[in-house]
Parts: C-alpha cells; sequence; structure tokens
C-alpha cells in the first residue's frame, strides 16, 4: 500500500497462480474498490505488504500500512495477514526491465508485480 497507488494480485482459489491484476489510485474510495475487488472474486483473505525498515522494523509507512489495514477491516468480512514487503518493488522493476521499453517505467504495472511477489512470498512461508 503506497501513499498514491495500491497494487493489487490475485490467486486462484489452491494458490498456485499468483498473477498481477491491477493498481487502485489510492483515494477516497479506496476501501470501495477493495470490497468489491472481494466480492467480485471471491477472495478469502486479503494480504498486505508491510514496508518493514532495512532492519526489520516498523517504521513510520508500516505504521500507515497497518492503520490502512485497521479502516480496511471496517469494509471486508475477510481475515487480513501482512507480510514482509522488502524489496518487492525492486524486484518488479528488475522484472520489467527485461520487458518492452514502453513497459519499464509503467509505475501501475510495477506496483502490481510488486504485489504479485508479496502474495507469492505469503503463500510461499505458509506451505
Amino acid at each position: 500500500m503506497g501513499d498514491k497507488r495500491v497494487g493489487v494480485a490475485i490467486s486462484d482459489p489452491y494458490w498456485i497462480v499468483v498473477t498481477p491484476y491491477r493498481t487502485f489510485e489510492n483515494d477516497d474510495r479506496i476501501f470501495e474498490k477493495i470490497a468489491n475487488l472481494i466480492e467480485e472474486f471471491g477472495i478469502k483473505k486479503v494480504i498486505v505488504g508491510l514496508p518493514l525498515t532495512l532492519s526489520g522494523e516498523e517504521g513510520t509507512q508500516a505504521k500507515k500500512t497497518r492503520e490502512f489495514a485497521k479502516n480496511l477491516q471496517n469494509f471486508i468480512n475477510v481475515p487480513i495477514e501482512f507480510v514482509d514487503e522488502r524489496f518487492t518493488t525492486d524486484m518488479a522493476q528488475e522484472l520489467l526491465k527485461t520487458k518492452k521499453r514502453k513497459y519499464q517505467k509503467d509505475k501501475e504495472k510495477k506496483d502490481s508485480i510488486a504485489a504479485a511477489f508479496i502474495l507469492e512470498s505469503f503463500i510461499n512461508q505458509t506451505r
């Protein structure tokens, strides 16, 4: 969850395939957009990337993220879990460097790819 955008990825019900889905503007309708997505896809759990510091501690952005999740929980009826999101944006940027030039600076695509890395990380931790 960023101050400007929220990248979204989804997985199949069996947690086999993770797909970067889209990026939402983080505006006054963000919770409604996420709630609609949960209903549309029958999502059973929301995974939120927690931006820890390099030393693994929670800083200012992590506190904002926890507050965001707390407010989101008022709009949805599925559990929210957190996973360390360190380096996922860098990983997404590196992946985009291998793609066509038109995608390399696409911030929206980068955010949804980072969300896919976050979701994959969660899935791998639970297996």
